[in-house]
């Protein structure tokens, strides 16, 4: 159901760009103490998901290094690639847009965009697991990051069963600002 209405959105586009505005100068006020001494994971949208392109585009002029994740194979952690505004992009394996380049970056902080989402910072997504399986590895390898779900108001879930491989994310932003802070220490 929440694909669906993802995909068949007819909101006013003036509207959907104020929100992905509103909702991406929170994500920007959350990791601007992080984003200089690391590199920013974010994501080249698909249709109906909140619109980075623009942020992505700010960032790299504050200075920012960024990296957009890439889909190697099915059942794989995604790899995150360098991405500036003069970075190809190519179709990726799963309908995606990723950065043409293979310099693999190590995300300090990661914008993972949510098709639905609960109040305890759980996030669904499209099932494909790639998520999921990129924050396993990060936390065996004992990596820290910092991570933000975006997504509309709408996509809020009640009665959601998280899997037991789910990792609740540190927090959630929507057009109309924090949906999701949970109380967890954010990392260094």
């Amino acid at each position: 159901m929440l694909r669906e209405r993802r995909r068949t959105d007819t909101t006013n586009t003036a509207w959907r760009e104020a929100a992905d505005r509103a909702l991406f100068l929170t994500v920007t006020r959350l990791i601007t103490p992080f984003a200089p001494s690391g590199v920013t994971g974010a994501y080249w949208p698909l249709p109906g998901e909140p619109d980075s392109r623009e942020a992505l585009r700010q960032w790299h002029a504050a200075g920012w290094t960024l990296a957009l994740p890439r889909v190697v194979a099915r059942d794989r952690p995604l790899q995150f690639s360098r991405w500036t505004p003069q970075t190809a992009m190519v179709g990726g394996l799963m309908g995606t847009h990723e950065p043409a380049g293979d310099d693999e970056l190590q995300p300090a902080v990661l914008v993972i965009p949510c098709l639905g989402f609960d109040s305890r910072g759980f996030r669904l997504g499209y099932g494909g697991g790639f998520y999921d399986r990129t924050l396993a590895l990060m936390a065996e390898q004992g990596q820290q990051v910092l991570t933000i779900g975006v997504a509309r108001d709408d996509a809020r879930l009640s009665g959601f069963i998280p899997a037991a491989h789910d990792r609740p994310l540190d927090y959630i932003v929507t057009e109309t600002g924090l949906a999701v802070a949970p109380e967890r220490p954010a990392p260094p």
